[in-house]
């Protein structure tokens, strides 16, 4: 079979495809949830959802995944899930591999289920596909629905302290900001840029999301001077847990529940809610810093003979 990946290349492997290496969670964790588990023969450090993806043997993680044991696994194919994947770094992976890889993007919340048909096609099992896909297509159409005539509130989403990265444009959790019924304060063309305190404070945004791989245990607190923001004084700081914010079909189970009480509520005049530093979510497996990274920085130089 000859599929084009979403780089544009023509990607030649055998179908069905019998065993896959995967480098990204969010691969390994798509592939599982179609019911293609069991031809998923290696995966990264990184990969620990679902529990049965813990069992799979460890070919380094994703910055650093070793040449020599990708090769001795004997792959039909290697999956990469990267929003910033290039061709040349692909294709660089590719030969030394000696193994066909396939990338896909996820940059909108539409390409998951895309990606979850495109597997089915790859693996053969186009009936769990199809099924998950579908879920995620009716969880979207009914947050449509809930948000329809709705104003839309202002949102920035941190995903780092120090320096203060933010959620940009382009990226996958803009994405679902806008889905949910908010708008995105960050502009430019950077999905994941260093954002100013100064901007931050002359956009003063309605909703405050801090993304963590865990959820503390007390409320979340914005440093001066930051508490001096509109969404300090009216409570409406919060954490999200950061698996949440990842390209997996879990993210329609659970996110938009999140989402919702953040991007269209309340109604005006009343409060969002206490604050408290309650969970927006469960599933806490990946820290969402770890997956713009495993995004950002994979590269052709990344890739270790050891």
């Amino acid at each position: 079979m000859t599929l084009r990946d979403d780089l544009g290349r023509a990607v030649t492997f055998p179908f069905p495809v019998r065993r896959i290496v995967s480098l990204a969670p969010t691969a390994t964790e798509n592939l599982f949830a179609i019911g293609a588990g069991a031809l998923v023969v290696g995966a990264t450090t990184a990969d620990d959802y679902p529990p049965a993806a813990k069992r799979l043997p460890r070919i380094g993680n994703f910055y650093q995944p070793s040449v020599e044991r990708i090769r001795a696994l004997r792959p039909d194919l290697v999956i990469v899930e990267s929003a910033t994947a290039n061709r040349a770094a692909m294709d660089n992976l590719q030969a030394r591999l000696k193994r066909p890889v396939f990338t896909q993007k996820s940059l909108r919340y539409a390409d998951v289920p895309r990606h979850l048909e495109q597997l089915g096609r790859i693996t053969g099992k186009t009936a769990g596909a199809a099924r998950a896909a579908a879920g995620m297509n009716a969880k979207a159409a009914q947050v449509a629905r809930r948000i329809a005539g709705k104003r839309p509130v202002t949102v920035f989403i941190q995903i780092e302290e120090s320096p203060l990265y933010a959620v940009g444009p382009g990226s996958f959790m803009d994405d679902l900001i806008r889905r949910a019924g908010g708008t995105n304060i960050v502009r430019g063309d950077n999905p994941f840029p260093i954002y100013s305190r100064e901007a931050l404070l002359a956009a003063d945004p309605n909703f405050y999301i801090i993304t963590v791989p865990v959820v503390p245990s007390g409320p979340p607190v914005l440093p001066p001077p930051l508490n001096r923001l509109s969404a300090a004084r009216n409570r409406r700081v919060y954490y999200l847990n950061a698996a949440l914010c990842l390209a997996l079909p879990r993210a329609a189970r659970t996110a938009w529940s999140p989402w919702r009480a953040c991007c269209i509520r309340p109604p005006p005049g009343r409060d969002a809610g206490p604050g408290t530093g309650a969970d927006l979510g469960s599933g806490g497996w990946l820290s969402v810093l770890s997956a713009r990274k495993s995004a950002r920085y994979l590269s052709a130089a990344t890739i270790s003979r050891s």
